[in-house]
């Protein structure tokens, strides 16, 4: 995110500027706020240039060298094999502007791209940030319980790809990688 380069591009492209009104824009914020709430982090809508950061850039399907693939929202690689989880430094994230087309779709998808480049899995219940399973709990924060990782969505029959065992707490995986405010 800090020289505006990912490795989930097919090539080099120029994202065109997201339209979207100052009441959507809002509620998209006002979620994602109240999601990552309890941990150490800024949320800003401004580039903060070479410091560390990750990004979140809402960007078409149809955007030419951008592939979702079956996805609504890419993270790079972030190489997390049965257990090992690990941190994607200056992470930049693509959300799918044409499938996350609500503001609580959108909120979803940032809680996700943003977990997943911090390591975490997709889990299989609600509430939580990182459920696959239900719609019903698109503005949920980070569930502080221990929740079934939804193996399936990195290929695997069961378990967890980024941390041991076959649940996550999500919670406790966030303040582990960004810290709880204080």
């Amino acid at each position: 995110s800090t020289t505006n380069a990912s490795d989930i591009l097919t090539k080099g492209i120029t994202v065109p500027a997201w339209t979207v009104t100052d009441a959507t824009w809002k509620m998209i914020g006002e979620c994602a706020a109240q999601k990552f709430a309890p941990f150490n982090v800024l949320l800003t809508g401004v580039d903060p240039g070479t410091s560390d950061h990750a990004e979140v850039v809402f960007a078409p399907r149809n955007l030419a060298g951008l592939s979702f693939g079956n996805a609504n929202a890419q993270v790079a690689d972030f190489g997390c094999n049965g257990g090992t989880s690990a941190i994607i430094k200056n992470a930049v994230s693509f959300v799918d502007t044409d499938y996350a087309s609500t503001p609580d779709l959108l909120c979803a998808a940032i809680g996700q791209v943003i977990g997943a480049g911090l390591g975490l899995d997709l889990t299989k219940a609600c509430p939580d940030a990182m459920t696959s399973q239900d719609s019903q709990c698109l503005t949920a924060g980070f569930s502080n319980t221990n929740i079934a990782c939804d193996a399936t969505a990195f290929g695997m029959a069961t378990g967890c790809a980024c941390s041991a065992g076959s649940t996550q707490n999500s919670y406790q995986r966030m303040a582990d990688a960004v810290g709880l405010c204080n």
